[in-house]
């Protein structure tokens, strides 16, 4: 016997067999004798019939024994090994098989006979073909891209075969294997009988047991995979035996596409965009002349024209190292863009890591929005004529931004989304709907400036954009990097700007450019009081060294304040060349975030905002594939910042398992056009990732867990616990023996009856011949 399934109840239950012998006993104790002339017949009687009775007795004791007994091991749960007892395992072992394939990203890679995850694939099918020879078993199968959509069937003739279809019909995805997310899930998914006791379960593992899955990057256990695998080998109820079948191949070699960056941010109509990929080698040797190329076009439906740019060749990046590709590109219309790049002529065992699908916006200039406290038609009197002139000087000189000039008065009512940044030069007070169009945008990612002047009120400031002091949080609380104190001046010719040259800010400036930036003087400038999570870029070199630039991120985006105003009113900034140079340099540090549509890790679930007021809550949709399309129905699920309800597109992960583009048709309230959105899915960098660990390992990771690792495949076809339950059979045993009992009970007492009266009346015969 190999042991007991609740081993806590075998000895108390085995305590069950001693009942019958203490009875016996019992019965047994001795009496005081006494001497009486009417029973002389009876123990004359006694002594032919003793042996009987005895033999009788110990027949009955026996099989009530063997009744408790029964009756302890049923509680017990015995359980024997099936390579002892196989004859009788075939007819008896009845079990839950759980198996987890991994259908990760790295799973796809090519070997001689297939990918890795065929291999994988294959010995599943194979090991359901032969438990199916054995009715009884169950078998749960598990993917980590979709914990909970399990597939479960039982092992007998009639539905193994769909079983077996069902898993030759799975494929592998771009996403990475989470075991930990998908072992919490096996208490809700795991079966259990009508009678209410669980089967015994095995757990297999197939896998390509890559370091990233196993360790927490830096030679220690994964410890939220460590707690799952702990919780189930030390179930009281029902602990499986772990096996952790390994696919994978020996060889780590790998080059992958592993970032994208846009210099400048949106890319303008008619001006080259450098689009820089960063490409890494995860193998052990160096690779030359690796060539890199980008394919695009308009996004709408199904692709249609394509336009294509290539890189110049990178002689060589050394092993375990990264280099970068740049790829310059002219964009001839504003619009959304389509763009893939891929790795050319390569010879990679993970060619699904090679290309990297994005969306980018072109736009005829990259739009800033300037929102000017102090208006004035005089040339060079407004707040924001030096911003709007530092950011376009003119035509003959265009950076490709375009500064949109509005005031306080007729500030945009919709989403900010369009513009790369926007001023607030010298506002006193900003209206509730621009101030939570402001938050949302500073928050999916935007950036804010801030320059403060003598119209701009410390009260007001902290009210509208401060940190929140009510109990319901709004879009805009949080917007102000500092408290606004009170305003210096100099008696003297001012202060100069101190600024931090290691920020990329003020990178442009450092060197030649300093002796131009030392000749500003700042005459007056706000005292401000930094925030917790703010940091200071630059100070003024008064006595105090104050704080002139401060800077916060928020959500995905940024604020930054200046201490002073965006005119000449309070220095001789704007006229200096320092000044359109640290505002462009802003602009293009911003823009690299800006430049492309947000970007979603494969087998998420996506929530798409739409406004109702512009588009249907009806859309169509295109899968990555280009092949599968459908119907989306924006959901209502909670009010927005306003009061107003939100509407939004979700996209649910089975859509998101795949690397590429999941487009969006949104048709516009009053028929127009049909507009095109597209969310970008890739996989995480770290599946390219192909390091391993070895069983070793495993051992050393996670001690005191009975995992074996295993590699042959013949020896895949031992999974599982090697042991099954004899319950039904004790069961069976304890309802035969009972009956017999009963049987023989019965059968001996009648015997007895018959024997007393026949010895009475050969005793009244013999007394009438005397």
């Amino acid at each position: 016997m190999s042991g007991f399934v609740t081993s806590g109840l075998a000895w108390a239950a085995l305590a069950l067999a001693a009942i019958p012998i203490i009875i016996h006993l019992l019965n047994r104790r001795k009496l005081r004798k006494m001497d009486w002339a009417a029973m002389e017949f009876l123990l004359a009687a006694l002594k032919k019939t003793r042996h009987r009775l005895r033999l009788e007795h110990l027949i009955l004791l026996l099989l009530r024994t063997l009744m408790m007994i029964l009756l302890a091991l049923f509680l017990a749960r015995p359980m024997l090994s099936d390579t002892e007892h196989s004859l009788l395992a075939g007819m008896l072992k009845r079990e839950e098989k759980i198996f987890v394939l991994d259908d990760s990203l790295s799973m796809n890679r090519n070997e001689a006979g297939g990918t890795t995850f065929q291999k994988g694939r294959e010995a599943l099918a194979g090991e359901l073909e032969r438990l199916g020879a054995r009715s009884g078993d169950t078998a749960l199968i598990l993917r980590p891209s979709r914990p909970r959509a399990a597939i479960r069937g039982s092992l007998d003739k009639k539905n193994k075969d769909k079983l077996i279809q069902s898993v030759r019909l799975l494929q592998p995805t771009s996403t990475r294997m989470d075991l930990s997310a998908t072992l919490d899930n096996l208490a809700e998914l795991s079966s259990t009988p009508d009678n209410g006791v669980s089967l015994p379960r095995s757990l297999s593992i197939i896998t390509d047991l890559r370091a990233t899955d196993w360790t927490d990057g830096v030679g220690g256990p994964n410890e939220s995979l460590k707690k799952a695998l702990e919780s189930i080998s030390r179930a009281q109820e029902n602990p499986p035996r772990i096996i952790i079948y390994d696919v994978g191949s020996e060889d780590a070699s790998n080059l992958a596409i592993t970032g994208i960056d846009i210099e400048g941010g949106r890319p303008t109509v008619g001006i080259p965009a450098e689009i820089h990929l960063e490409i890494k080698n995860f193998s052990g040797a160096p690779v030359k002349n690796l060539r890199a190329q980008l394919t695009f076009g308009p996004l709408s439906g199904k692709r249609t024209t394509a336009s294509t740019a290539v890189a110049q060749p990178i002689t060589v990046i050394e092993s375990a190292s990264s280099a970068r590709a740049t790829i310059t590109s002219t964009f001839r219309s504003a619009g959304r863009y389509w763009v893939e790049a891929q790795l050319m002529g390569v010879k990679d065992p993970l060619p699904e890591d090679n290309l990297y699908s994005f969306v980018i916006d072109v736009v005829d200039a990259t739009e800033v929005l300037l929102v000017n406290g102090e208006p004035s038609s005089e040339p060079w009197e407004g707040e924001t004529d030096f911003l709007a002139n530092a950011l376009s000087p003119g035509a003959e000189s265009s950076f490709g931004i375009l500064p949109v000039i509005v005031t306080e008065d007729n500030l945009p009512r919709t989403s900010l989304d369009r513009y790369n940044a926007v001023f607030l030069a010298n506002t006193y007070s900003l209206p509730e709907d621009f101030r939570r169009n402001l938050g949302r945008f500073v928050r999916d990612g935007g950036t804010l400036l801030i320059f403060a002047g003598d119209q701009s009120d410390p009260g007001v400031y902290s009210r509208e954009l401060g940190s929140d002091t009510g109990k319901e949080a709004r879009p805009w609380n949080g917007l102000l990097p500092a408290e606004l104190g009170k305003v210096t001046g100099s008696q003297a010719d001012g202060w100069s700007l101190q600024p931090d040259f290691n920020h990329p800010y003020f990178r442009l400036l450092r060197g030649d450019a300093e002796p131009y930036l030392q000749q500003v003087l700042f005459r007056k400038f706000w005292q401000l009081q930094p925030a917790a999570n703010s940091r200071i870029l630059a100070h003024f070199s008064d006595p105090d060294s104050s704080p002139a630039i401060v800077e916060k991120t928020l959500g995905d985006g940024r604020i930054v304040l200046f201490a002073t105003t965006a005119d000449d009113e309070w220095h001789d900034w704007p006229p200096n060349a320092t000044f359109p140079i640290l505002l462009r340099q802003i602009i293009d540090t911003i823009g690299k975030e800006r430049g492309r549509a947000p970007e979603f890790l494969a087998g998420q679930k996506i929530e798409v905002p739409i406004d109702v007021s512009e588009h249907k809550s009806d859309a169509l949709y295109l899968a990555v594939d280009e092949r599968t399309e459908g119907s989306l129905k924006a959901i209502q699920p909670r009010a927005g910042d306003n009061g107003k309800n939100e509407f939004r597109f979700v996209v649910d992960e089975r859509f998101t398992l795949q690397a590429g583009l999941f487009r969006i048709g949104l048709d516009r309230v009053g028929g127009k056009e049909r507009e095109w959105r597209a969310l970008a899915i890739r996989s995480d960098p770290e599946e390219s990732d192909l390091s391993r660990v070895s069983a070793g390992q495993i051992r050393s990771l996670y001690p005191g867990l009975d995992i074996k690792v295993i590699r042959d495949e013949n020896l895949f076809s031992e999974a599982g616990r090697g042991q099954f339950e004899i319950s039904d059979l004790l069961l069976l045993a304890f309802v035969l023996f009972l009956f017999l009992e009963g049987y023989l009970a019965c059968r001996f007492a009648r015997h007895k009856r018959t024997s007393t009266a026949a010895e009475e009346g050969r005793r009244e015969t013999g007394g009438g011949k005397r």
